[in-house]
């Protein structure tokens, strides 16, 4: 088997037991402790997946995809690669100025990062930070409390990445919530995933893929149960249209929030900084926005620099919690 289209994979060559039908696969890594790094943006398709109801998906080590030697926190920027935000209009400018001027009209930023903890160069990157974003860290690898502790220590949110069964079926994490499970086996996987982080200050879950779980609403109904008995809030990642997120949170009294823009839909600068200004312009326009972002280089780069100038055009960053009514 050979690996034609794979980012930093090109080329690389394996012999794979392909006895059984295969629809995806998954590369891992390693970091330079020898500890293994889960790399899910690598996922190899078939391009006839969509055909399958089970699709079928192997780990492929891929011993050469090692940790880099860069410094996130010290690489050398270019002009060219480091565009500052475009300037606002004449428009945008008076209505930050008006916002500046009126706490209830300040236009509020919450900025969450998804799958916190298991690349532990990555987390620790966006920790360093030390900008009050929210941080959402998964249940399973090297996530764990010391990191949660940490973040909270640097000024930041955490909440919990709760993973979720997508439409291209595959098992994301040891544990997925899925619609086939039963009442008591989902709520037993999420009441431990919360126990995992027992004494961190969570008090929210988003979802980490789950198209098909939160258009199941008797599932997520399990879920809710949950988050209302604890206090909890649900931020919906809208990773489908079709999400009963909003519908099932009102039913049983849970507070809500939906994310308004993802930022790195694309693993590129300029593209993210683009996402970074229509999540202001979101902001600008009903008072508030919410993006998600992932713990990728190059969204590292961007916040770094948006970070530095954002409250300086009249924006609040705020907690994701803080959004919440």
């Amino acid at each position: 088997v050979q690996i034609r289209q794979a980012k930093n994979l090109l080329g690389i060559s394996y012999d794979l037991d392909l006895t059984d039908l295969v629809t995806r696969i998954m590369p891992t890594g390693e970091d330079k402790d020898g500890n293994v790094l889960y790399l899910p943006e690598l996922f190899l398709d078939s391009p006839l997946i969509d055909t399958y109801t089970h699709p079928k998906w192997i780990h492929l080590a891929v011993w050469e995809a090692k940790e880099s030697d860069d410094d996130w926190l010290t690489e050398p920027t270019t002009e060219k690669q480091m565009p500052q935000p475009s300037l606002p209009t004449q428009e945008e400018k008076a209505q930050t100025s008006d916002a500046a001027q009126n706490n209830d009209k300040k236009a509020f930023l919450a900025i969450v990062i998804d799958d916190m903890g298991v690349d532990v160069r990555s987390t620790d990157a966006i920790i360093a930070l030390k900008k009050p974003i929210t941080a959402s860290f998964l249940t399973y690898g090297s996530a764990n409390k010391d990191f949660a502790l940490k973040a909270q220590q640097a000024g930041m949110e955490v909440m919990l990445h709760v993973p979720m069964m997508p439409h291209h079926r595959a098992a994301l994490a040891p544990v997925t919530l899925a619609p086939e499970m039963d009442k008591a086996t989902i709520q037993k996987h999420l009441r431990a995933f919360m126990k995992y982080y027992e004494g961190t200050g969570m008090m929210g879950i988003n979802n980490h893929m789950g198209s098909e779980f939160t258009e199941n609403a008797q599932s997520l109904g399990y879920v809710m149960e949950i988050l209302k008995e604890n206090g909890w809030f649900f931020l919906d990642s809208k990773t489908t249209g079709k999400s009963a997120g909003k519908q099932v949170a009102t039913q049983y009294g849970v507070p809500y929030i939906a994310r308004d823009v993802f930022l790195d839909n694309e693993e590129d600068y300029n593209y993210i900084m683009e996402q970074l200004q229509q999540t202001e312009k979101v902001a600008q326009k009903y008072g508030r926005a919410v993006a998600i972002g992932h713990p990728h280089k190059q969204t590292y780069l961007a916040l770094k620099d948006w970070l530095a100038t954002v409250e300086e055009r009249g924006f609040v960053l705020v907690h994701l919690s803080d959004l919440i009514e």
